[in-house]
Parts: C-alpha cells; sequence; structure tokens
C-alpha cells in the first residue's frame, strides 16, 4: 500500500497536461506501450527539488496489440534517491561532503 507523505498535498489534483515535457512523456508510453522515463524535471513538492518520472503503461485484460488503456507514473526525488545510495555505500561519512544540482546552485545539502 502506497501511503502519500502529508507534505505531498501540493501536488494533488496537479494537471500533468499543463508541463509539455511531462505530457510528451505521457503520449510517448501510451505510443509504444512500454515504460517511459524522464530526464531530470523540476519537482512541485518538496520546491525547489528535482526528480525523474517514470511511467507504465496499463492495459485490460483484453488489450492484447492495442494502445495502452491508461498510465501510472511514480515520482522519485533525485536528491533523496543520490543521498540514500552514497549513505549505503558509507560515501558520507565524513564531514563536509556536499551536493549541488548543477541546474539549481542554490539547492544543497551538506553532511
Amino acid at each position: 500500500m502506497i501511503i502519500p507523505v502529508p507534505v505531498d498535498h501540493v501536488a494533488h489534483g496537479y494537471d500533468i497536461w499543463a508541463f509539455p515535457p511531462h505530457r510528451a512523456l505521457v503520449e510517448r508510453t501510451l505510443a509504444s506501450g512500454s515504460w517511459t522515463a524522464s530526464g531530470v524535471i523540476p519537482l512541485i513538492e518538496p520546491r525547489g527539488g528535482h526528480g525523474i518520472v517514470i511511467a507504465l503503461p496499463l492495459r485490460s485484460a483484453d488489450s492484447a496489440g492495442r494502445r495502452a488503456d491508461g498510465v501510472t507514473e511514480v515520482v522519485v526525488n533525485v536528491a533523496d534517491l543520490v543521498e540514500q545510495n552514497l549513505l549505503r555505500a558509507s560515501l558520507l561519512r565524513h564531514r563536509g561532503v556536499e551536493l549541488a544540482c548543477s541546474a539549481r546552485p542554490t539547492a544543497r545539502r551538506r553532511w
């Protein structure tokens, strides 16, 4: 079971068709019938964050060979993904390590 994190309430009801790269991702997924992933995009929550979207086609049992019936998506916060992998690899155990997103030099995390 997936339970939304309370801070994600701003993203609920967001019109994905309003953001052209996201719309293109959904259209590619529907047309190809395969999963697709976006490039790095700005996140609505946390504000100033960056993420990727992975979209998976949905089909009814009788839709074999046809275009997908719909799409489901997962949004991955890139900073959290990188941080968790660096922590698991013990690469953040030294003080003074800093990560910065080159697209937003002010978005930094320190350990």
